[in-house]
């Protein structure tokens, strides 16, 4: 009987220990994949209110140059 238990014992302790460095490379995966994806969002984010603000802006240029140029019609 006591045979048999330590047949099964080395199985058992490579499985644990597969299943454990299994798991412990999985969650260094996620937290890879996390750490990635939450600099990409702010780098994505940024450019997203950099490229608001530059849209609202536009007009704002174009109707000052209008009144630069109706400024300078009218000192004439």
């Amino acid at each position: 009987m006591h045979l048999r238990a330590s047949r099964a014992a080395l199985p058992v302790g490579v499985f644990l220990l597969g299943l454990c460095m299994s798991g412990w490379f999985a969650w260094l995966l996620h937290r890879e994949i996390s750490i990635d994806a939450a600099s990409q969002f702010h780098r994505l984010s940024g450019r997203t209110a950099a490229e608001n603000e530059s849209r609202f802006n536009k007009p704002l240029y174009s109707l000052k140059g209008a009144q630069g140029v109706f400024t300078t019609a009218a000192q004439r």
